[in-house]
């Protein structure tokens, strides 16, 4: 995830607030929208990144929402009514905008492929941690298997469990609970935690505990595949992207602000929204979430997870067994309980 669901305790969610200043890029409207980028095989929301290297490198032009949007042309016809802001859950994600927020569809294609194909078979007992709205644990018990959802928030779990109903799927369960202290009386052929949300606990200990809980679940044999974010060491502490998105609401803007911190490893970002009427611009609605993540290397995480008691510990690009990745890009970490036979 940025992905999965994040702990609910580890974000602010300040809504409603005084309308934010959003970001945009000099020479660029609010009305532009720029295709996907692809990276890995994965198509990304584009984003203008300031202070770090990328894109033109040009400092972004502060717009006031309060003055309402930029020109579009003539005035909104005074018949078009806009429609209400969609209702927020209290977590970083809700699920009225998860479906976009967690990236392109495209991206949620390749993630649906990648783990239904390693874990999805008839039989096959697979938990998902983080599990979001339910997409990729759907994909996978279409091919057969058993699954379980696990998310914190329950709005989260609400929407999957009315997916899983629309689309007839009696092979998922859903249970709410927090990724380093759930406990479960399934033993599971593979666990996985998709879109980055293995390093949503912020400490070392928290992500012993969840390792831990993910060895104790699995039978021997059975496999834990997460995808993690990395970064270059040249990367800078600072920067900022705007990105914008179409969605059954209304047209989204987001202007994300990250900041590292190489001492503790964590990762903060807040994102500031803003969502417009898709025909006349009228802003509906702003506010504001933030989101931490810490950032592990992949060998050291590799390491972490051998002190677990995992075996075959290998990482890899995502989302493409083996081939190598390079720092800056998304990796995916695989690891095994090793059987009885040999541990």
């Amino acid at each position: 995830m940025r992905a999965g669901a994040a702990r609910e305790d580890a974000n602010q969610l300040e809504h409603p607030r005084p309308p934010l200043a959003v970001l945009v890029p000099p020479g660029r409207g609010l009305a532009d929208v720029r295709p996907a980028r692809r990276r890995n095989g994965v198509s990304r929301p584009s984003r203008r990144w300031s202070g770090s290297g990328r894109g033109t490198g040009k400092e972004p032009v502060a717009v006031d929402p309060t003055r309402g949007p930029l020109p579009r042309g003539p005035p909104p016809d005074a018949s078009v009514t806009a429609r209400e802001p969609p209702q927020r859950a209290a977590g970083f994600y809700d699920p009225r905008t998860y479906d976009w927020a967690i990236g392109s569809s495209h991206s949620r294609a390749v993630r649906r492929r990648f783990y239904a194909a390693q874990t999805g078979w008839p039989g096959a007992r697979v938990l998902e941690l983080g599990c979001g709205t339910g997409d990729i644990c759907l994909a996978i018990a279409r091919r057969g298997a058993h699954v379980v959802g696990l998310d914190n928030s329950p709005e989260m779990i609400r929407a999957a469990q009315d997916k899983a109903r629309r689309q007839g799927c009696a092979r998922a369960r859903w249970v709410q609970g927090r990724m380093e202290a759930f406990v479960l009386p399934d033993h599971f052929t593979a666990v996985i935690v998709p879109y980055h949300a293995l390093f949503h606990v912020l400490s070392r200990v928290q992500l012993r505990d969840l390792l831990a809980r993910v060895y104790d679940h699995l039978q021997p044999g059975g496999v834990l595949l997460a995808d993690v974010l990395t970064r270059r060491p040249d990367e800078p502490a600072r920067r900022s992207a705007t990105t914008r998105t179409r969605t059954p609401d209304g047209i989204y803007q987001v202007h994300e602000d990250e900041h590292f911190d190489p001492s503790s490893g964590r990762l903060h970002t807040r994102f500031a929204y803003e969502l417009e009427h898709p025909e006349d611009g009228q802003v509906l609605d702003t506010w504001t979430r933030h989101l931490d993540y810490l950032l592990i290397d992949p060998d050291d995480l590799a390491r972490l997870l051998r002190e677990a008691g995992f075996t075959d510990v290998a990482h890899f690009a995502a989302f493409a067994p083996g081939e190598p990745f390079a720092a800056g890009q998304d990796a995916v970490v695989r690891a095994v309980r090793p059987s009885t036979a040999s541990g």
